[in-house]
């Protein structure tokens, strides 16, 4: 790979690939004249020694990739600073260049207002393969042939995995109601479970904790079909203080929510039998 030492790169959550790869992503580290900067990168599981790259250029990755199979493909998606959701074999995750993705989105999102791990991914009862980010404030000219209202401040986007011009490509489906700071979203039994954090974020001079926790508000689980979008259901008032930078868990029929003054909130979803 041939990154310089020294230099520190900070590395999104690792994924394990369905080839059985590890695969990061990172941002550029305070340089990103190497290899290993702004990029997603191949480990051996084994060893952990660098087995391949994808680099778009100089905007880093802002989340951690997701890895799934599609079509006999080993394919992963990361999300960009540059607004994209970038489709990579994990056979040859940038050609020979290293710079060539199989496709890449249309930027949606603003620079850099991806949440951390942001991505996940699931397969439709019907064989389909969908993604799901969260990100800030939208793109003006970002187009989604669904909304649930208007977006200021954030929302949970979908994107159906097509084949277009012999590629896989992301398709957009549809972009959630508003929602405060999201975090990754959890799908369960086709439903989309996504927390409105209501934490506070800034541009400005950081906050002390004091002021960081005044300006956030208590945050709200949503239920959202994972076809449209459309709200099923939600936490209400239910929840008493933000969540930071935690995504929503579920097992054993219930959702979990963790927030920032150290409380578990459970709330029950039907299971299929």
């Amino acid at each position: 790979m041939g990154g310089q030492r020294g230099e520190r790169r900070r590395k999104r959550g690792a994924d394990f690939g369905t080839d059985g790869n590890l695969f990061v992503a990172t941002d550029g580290g305070g340089a990103a004249s190497s290899n290993d900067a702004n990029a997603v990168i191949a480990l051996d599981r084994q060893t952990l020694q660098p087995k391949d790259w994808f680099s778009p250029g100089k905007t880093a990755f802002v989340a951690s990739p997701v890895a799934f199979q599609y079509k006999g493909k080993h394919l992963i998606v990361a999300a960009n600073a540059d607004g994209r959701l970038y489709v990579l074999d994990a056979a040859s995750l940038g050609g020979a260049d290293h710079r060539t993705p199989l496709s890449a989105s249309a930027p949606y999102s603003t620079p850099a207002d991806f949440a951390h791990g942001a991505l996940a991914t699931a397969e439709n009862a019907d064989g389909s393969r969908w993604i799901f980010a969260a990100a800030g404030p939208l793109r003006a000219d970002a187009a989604f042939p669904s909304a649930n209202g208007a977006v200021a401040a954030g929302a949970i986007a979908a994107y159906k995995m097509v084949d277009e011009n012999g590629a896989p490509t992301l398709q957009p489906a549809w972009i959630s109601r508003d929602m405060t700071s999201p975090t990754p979203p959890a799908i369960v039994n086709g439903v989309v479970f996504a927390i409105a954090s209501g934490e506070h974020k800034s541009a400005d001079a950081p906050l002390v904790a004091a002021q960081h926790v005044q300006r956030s508000k208590p945050a709200v689980l949503y239920a959202l079909d994972a076809a449209t979008g459309k709200e099923l259901w939600s936490s209400g008032t239910a929840i008493g203080s933000f969540v930071r930078g935690i995504g929503p868990s579920a097992g054993d029929g219930q959702v979990y929510v963790v927030t920032y003054d150290g409380t578990v909130y459970a709330f029950g979803i039907p299971l299929e039998h």
